[in-house]
């Protein structure tokens, strides 16, 4: 056979397997009796040219074109047996003379095809090893796989191996403009809003808002269906696990709905124009409850040393919950007595305030294993142990009331006392850190206190006047040179 004869091997390689008794496809060539039917890979057709010699330092080459499709291809001597045990699995690559190697094939195609043992990868010239050598795997003249096209890998690298299976249906939903899930709405919502430089509290606090608007049956891609689901919610009872007769409170509501439009700001779903979650915001605004200071002593002295502090520092300081948490030791001056809020929440002022000897105590008492000075736990996990520890000092004392004082309690007892005692309202918004007057005006609504009981104390001298107002008392007036002074009982 020459250069451009062409072969018809049906033809030539029954005739040679009837007279040496191989099996059919094999025939007796210059690698043994294994040498394989030589068909074109890209259409399985038979009619091949020889395309002349190629000679490598490995040895010859011998080149084919097809006379249908007109593919070139190559074959290189001896041939490369290949045999595919479970495709998208391992390859055995075996060479006369060489060591076995493996060699992983990553196709999603190929699991879906049957291939025979004894069916061969043939070479190509177009394509050679898609494996780098960076992950140590040989795979060396593999090409592509029988009847398939040219754009058929036999195997990629590490870092492109992936599900196909799982890859493909979410590009064909992609294409489609199919819209993202649920899930997929709330990464991006979080993502975006840490952006924005919202805390993480707040953060996860209206992303456990939304999730238990889905475990109420809402549909977070649906307003309507968000709407009905706060409309209606009811309260749940945690001891009992059901819901309860009652329904959320309209500032329950209205966090609720706020936090499913900043939600739908991030995903981008257009609210309908009859759906207004504006409904609950119109809500009446509620004096806050005060305590008496004999109760909240009493809830101090009764907690653990962690939580003791945490409530005296809200005590003297009228912080947040949130500036407390995040107070360091370098806010903390212990040698003049001054406390530092420099992680103001909800858009506040930074303030100092001038702490008692006792909390000053109580802190340097806590472990300093973090730079934080509550260490590294977890604000919810705080408020948790306090709510705990809160109900059994209010079992103990007989006092329903105690266990009605929250952290944020404690932030309207300071405001309320001391614009009682001062009657100065830009005072007390420069404490609480207010940078409107309008959130600091609500104290001067509160019960008058004057018809309570009050401790009374006399000074006639310079000492007796400083004992009596480190012990909290306010003076009042004085007669015949003796100063008299009252605390609140």
């Amino acid at each position: 056979m020459g250069s451009g004869e062409p072969v018809d091997f049906h033809k030539r390689f029954r005739g040679a397997t009837r007279q040496s008794g191989f099996k059919n496809g094999e025939s007796a060539g210059p690698s043994g009796p294994h040498q394989p039917l030589k068909r074109c890979p890209e259409c399985g057709s038979a009619r091949l040219w020889k395309d002349g010699l190629r000679y490598t330092g490995s040895g010859q080459v011998q080149r084919w074109l097809c006379r249908d499709c007109g593919f070139r291809l190559s074959e290189s001597t001896p041939q490369v047996q290949v045999k595919v045990n479970v495709p998208g699995k391992i390859l055995e690559v075996s060479k006369p003379g060489k060591d076995r190697v493996q060699a992983s094939v990553l196709r999603a195609d190929v699991a879906r095809e049957k291939v025979d043992d004894e069916d061969p990868l043939f070479f190509r010239e177009d394509v050679g090893s898609h494996v780098s050598s960076r992950n140590g795997s040989v795979v060396e003249g593999l090409n592509t796989l029988r009847f398939y096209n040219s754009n058929s890998r036999v195997c990629v690298s590490e870092r492109e191996a992936k599900n196909l299976a799982k890859v493909e249906p979410q590009q064909e939903k992609a294409g489609a403009g199919a819209t993202l899930d649920v899930k997929g709405c709330l990464v991006n919502y979080e993502a975006k809003m840490m952006l924005k430089g919202l805390t993480p509290e707040t953060i996860l606090r209206w992303l456990s808002v939304l999730r238990l608007l889905m475990k109420r049956g809402a549909d977070l891609l649906d307003p309507v269906s968000v709407f009905k689901a706060i409309d209606h919610a009811q309260r749940y009872n945690h001891a009992t696990k059901e819901l309860l007769d009652r329904e959320w409170t309209d500032g329950s509501k209205n966090n609720a709905a706020q936090a499913y439009k900043t939600f739908c700001e991030a995903v981008g779903i257009q609210i309908p124009k009859g759906i207004n979650f504006d409904k609950w915001s119109g809500r009446q605004q509620k004096l806050p409850w005060i305590p008496l200071e004999m109760e909240i002593d009493q809830l101090i002295a009764g907690c653990s040393r962690k939580i003791a502090s945490f409530l005296q520092l809200l005590k003297e300081a009228w912080c947040r919950s949130g500036e407390a948490y995040r107070l360091e030791w370098r806010d903390v001056d212990p040698e003049h007595n001054v406390i530092t809020i420099n992680s103001p929440e909800k858009n506040g002022l930074p303030r100092q305030f001038k702490a008692s000897s006792n909390l000053i105590a109580m802190l340097n008492a806590l472990p300093k294993t973090s730079h934080r000075v509550f260490g590294t736990s977890t604000l919810t996990k705080i408020r948790q142990n306090f709510m705990l520890q809160r109900a059994g000092i209010a079992h103990k004392l007989q006092n329903p009331r105690i266990s009605s004082i929250t952290f944020h309690t404690l932030r309207h007892w300071g405001a309320t006392m001391e614009y009682h005692r001062t009657k100065d309202i830009l005072h007390v918004q420069e404490r609480l850190g207010h940078r409107s007057i309008t959130s600091t005006l609500i104290y001067t609504h509160l019960v008058n206190f004057e018809g309570d009981e009050y401790h009374i104390a006399t000074a006639k001298s310079l000492e007796e006047d400083e004992e009596n107002l480190k012990a909290g008392f306010e003076y009042v007036t004085e007669r015949d040179g003796i100063k008299i002074y009252r605390k609140r009982k």
